[in-house]
């Protein structure tokens, strides 16, 4: 179990992933359980659907996402919230018109622009684990002003969320309040896309409320075991994910799932009596300790041993992203060195998502080649929050790039262009000389012991290329 607690934090990615993780935890169970009980809690799925729509037309014109997507979502928060008080269109019906108009708009906007990249499956999907130190600075300040308006206004917030013809008739600004829940909900969901995706951040709204209901009875019952329920929940996840090296944000709505199941089925056999509120507070305390317990104890049974990229011989580890890396990696350090494949055949690379072994792997190698074009932005993300320097090679850096001209709209004399870069830059037998000449350059830095070996090897490879390039330079002169 130390040496969980002590990898979590070691591994900076992990330390990121660990911080944002709980402060969105603790803003989602807070907000999760007023919307629940007001039978508004699919304004979630909505309004992340908006924040992915606003996502990708940021992403489009090249501009901060989150700056873009924070002030969109409020206002359609504020919408939604004047539909559902004011116009024909009410309820469920509102934020599915707005969610879908909002999602189709972004997949309008996308296949026109940029295309399925990274950063628009990241908006999808979630990538806790590549979130840079301006992103917790970020998450901090916008949880920290969700948290502390929750606590300044809880009594109007109560007051709202059960009787809101009752809070009129006391004076209760009813309307005011409903907006301040509507646009920290907005805040929330923002922030917590970057951690679970536009898919999926909707359930860390709403599984922990309803979980914590099996268990409490009063409202400040409610939200304090929701917020425990909901950390503990993000954690586990999270201590999965790195375990089997599934998607953290999947991993983490599933133990949500089992922690509402499992207390499902608790209420139901054992039908815990509400004896009084002290000895009912100790039956909570009691259920979550012991299932804390337990589930720790699994958890040190199967994560126990966790070591993502210990070393079991002498040799060289290198990683490289894709094939053509990967291959030359291979012709030149030969047996020296223990080669990890990060893309498996077949693997789109402009979806890929590093799981938490590959990342470590990443942090615990002695060499890491990538390719460093569009798809691989990523890279910077774990190569930025790595506690040690790494030895690197970028291909793009060690070849002459070709620039490609993609004009949108129509031709005219004035249009605007987008200007990319190619990133096959290895499918040159030049270019693929240079690259090797880096390779060979590197590995004898790192491992000056077998420089002969790797000097000899590069040389061979080298002479196929030249008797490659020749022939194809004598096929196309035909």
């Amino acid at each position: 179990m130390t040496e969980i607690l002590e990898m979590l934090v070691t591994e900076a990615f992990l330390s990121r992933a660990l911080i944002v993780g709980v402060l969105i935890s603790v803003c989602s169970a807070l907000l999760g359980v007023s919307l629940v009980l007001k039978r508004f809690s699919m304004i979630g799925d909505g309004l992340s659907h908006v924040g992915f729509g606003a996502m990708a037309i940021a992403a489009a014109a090249n501009v901060a996402p989150l700056w873009v997507a924070l002030p969109v979502v409020v206002i359609c928060a504020f919408l939604l919230l004047r539909m559902n008080e004011r116009g024909k269109i009410k309820g469920d019906a509102a934020i599915a018109l707005l969610s879908t108009g909002a999602l189709a708009i972004g997949i309008m906007v996308t296949s026109m622009t940029t295309g399925m990249n990274v950063d628009i499956y990241n908006y999808m999907f979630g990538s806790i684990l590549t979130m840079k130190q301006s992103d917790i600075v970020i998450t901090s300040v916008l949880a920290a002003v969700v948290i502390t308006l929750f606590i300044i206004f809880y009594d109007e917030i109560f007051a709202v969320t059960f009787d809101e013809s009752f809070a009129k008739a006391t004076g209760t600004r009813v309307s005011l309040y409903n907006m301040l829940i509507a646009s920290l909900t907005a805040i929330t969901i923002v922030i917590g896309m970057r951690m679970m995706g536009a898919l999926l951040i909707s359930s860390l709204i709403i599984f922990p409320s309803v979980s914590s209901m099996r268990l409490a009875k009063s409202y400040r019952g409610v939200i304090l075991s929701s917020c425990v329920i909901s950390v503990f929940c993000f954690i586990s996840g999270l201590l999965f994910s790195v375990k089997f090296s599934s998607p953290t944000g999947a991993s983490v709505v599933c133990v949500n799932l089992f922690i509402f199941i499992f207390f499902s089925v608790l209420k139901k056999i054992f039908e815990i009596p509400l004896l009084s509120k002290k000895r009912y507070i100790k039956n909570i305390v009691a259920v979550l300790c012991s299932f804390v317990f337990v589930f720790t104890y699994i958890s040190a049974l199967f994560v126990g041993e966790l070591s993502f990229s210990k070393k079991s011989n002498d040799r060289l580890n290198i990683v490289t992203t894709a094939f053509a890396q990967y291959d030359f990696a291979r012709q030149i350090a030969s047996e020296n060195a223990d080669i990890t494949l990060l893309l498996k055949p077949g693997e789109e690379s402009h979806t890929f998502e590093p799981t938490p072994s590959d990342i470590a792997l990443i942090n615990e190698c002695d060499l890491f080649i990538y390719g460093g074009g569009e798809s691989e932005k990523w890279v910077d993300s774990i190569l930025d929050s790595s506690v040690k320097e790494i030895s690197t090679i970028r291909m793009m850096d060690e070849v002459k790039l070709y620039e490609e001209e993609h004009s949108h709209g129509d031709e005219s004399e004035e249009h605007h262009h987008e200007e990319i870069y190619d990133e096959h830059v290895w499918t040159s037998p030049e270019n693929a000389i240079l690259i090797c000449n880096a390779i060979c350059r590197e590995l004898v830095k790192v491992d000056s012991e077998n420089a002969e070996v790797y000097i000899l090897n590069t040389e061979q490879y080298i002479n196929k290329l030249k008797t490659l390039s020749e022939a194809i330079s004598n096929t196309v002169s035909l």
